[in-house]
């Protein structure tokens, strides 16, 4: 396990291409624990996501979503947006695949985004801890292969193995400012997301996964609460998102 943070970080993703020459790492031991002040997202498999504190839940599509975010209303002083992109591997469920994008601030108010695609790019403020055995340092929900723990000006941790799981641990400061398929802190409401009715009629994106309710709304319906939180881009990249957004809409009956 190295530890590849100085001043800066350098990142290298996807995890299998990493080097331990990378930023002269030096050896640690573990990784911090979650504490009582913060609450973890949870999203693996094929994928089931256990949010702050909505109770766990099966992810049956595929495209990009939004995990969490503090930019509910589009703020000009959002911090952060941690979204993830789900693969069909089954006919009726999803992966989490090398899909994870983060989008945040740095310390000197730069924004800063990327894929898992980039190598070897320098974050100002953001640490890195790349482990070999994510089982020994995350517990047994966690497969046996190389993880990261990425940690961000903000203090949000994001746990990833590169492919099929991914954990948010949330600081409870951010508490009543979240959104996103991982929820709120305090909350088990699945509230509505901004890809809401009023993009049913979209000529661009997925407006066949528009939920039917309004941004703000509460639901029980597990498959709107995580379309309304869908967002553009990822469908030439992701055929099985490219066919659902394409295929023909089914019509009301009524008896």
């Amino acid at each position: 396990m190295f530890q590849l943070i100085k001043e800066n970080c350098c990142i290298t993703l996807p995890l299998e291409s990493m080097s331990d020459g990378v930023c002269k790492p030096s050896p640690v031991t573990t990784v911090e624990p979650a504490s009582s002040e913060t609450s973890v997202c949870t999203c693996r498999g094929d994928p089931h996501c256990e949010g702050f504190s909505i109770p766990e839940f099966l992810v049956g599509g595929s495209c990009r979503h939004v995990l969490a975010t503090d930019n509910c209303n589009a703020i000009l002083s959002s911090t952060f947006k941690i979204s993830a992109s789900f693969h069909k591997v089954k006919p009726t469920t999803a992966t989490l695949k090398q899909g994870l994008d983060l989008s945040f601030v740095v310390e000197d108010g730069e924004d800063f985004s990327f894929q898992d695609t980039f190598t070897n790019t320098a974050l100002p403020g953001v640490s890195a801890l790349y482990y070999d055995n994510a089982t020994a340092e995350f517990g047994s929900n966690w497969n046996s292969v190389r993880a990261a723990a990425i940690k961000l000006p903000n203090d949000i941790e994001i746990r990833w193995d590169g492919t099929k799981q991914v954990a948010i641990v949330m600081p409870h400061s951010f508490n009543g400012s979240l959104c996103g398929i991982c929820g709120e802190i305090d909350s088990s409401k699945m509230t509505i997301g901004p890809h809401d009715v009023s993009h049913k009629d979209d000529n661009t994106g997925c407006p066949k996964k528009a939920a039917s309710l309004t941004i703000g709304d509460v639901t029980e319906d597990h498959v709107e609460y995580v379309n309304s939180y869908y967002i553009e881009g990822d469908e030439d990249a992701n055929q099985d998102c490219k066919e659902e957004c394409n295929a023909p809409q089914t019509p009301l009956t009524f008896l």
